[in-house]
């Protein structure tokens, strides 16, 4: 089975192509900040996992590290973070 996580799944265009992959077979993991968007996701289409977390969090990483394999990745955030670019990665460290 195909494993597809999508960011920003709670609303708009995430949730159309976490809709779309689960309909086409996909295994979703749909991720949002709120728990209210993913219960609507799931009944909606109740082979779609939720996980409520916000993607700037080492909690979403460490979710990500315990997944076996993802076969496919819709990063559908944006992290807005107020520095010059050459300051980008120390910050994301």
């Amino acid at each position: 089975m195909t494993i597809i996580l999508i960011t920003g799944a709670g609303k708009g265009i995430g949730r159309a192509c976490a809709l779309l992959a689960s309909s086409l077979g996909a295994k979703v993991i749909a991720v949002a900040r709120s728990q209210s968007d993913l219960d609507s996701l799931a009944e909606a289409d109740a082979r779609i996992v939720g996980w409520p977390v916000d993607v700037n969090l080492a909690e979403f990483f460490l979710k990500v590290t315990e997944l076996e394999t993802i076969d496919g990745l819709i990063n559908n955030v944006g992290i807005n973070r107020a520095a010059p670019m050459s300051e980008q990665v120390k910050l994301a460290a």
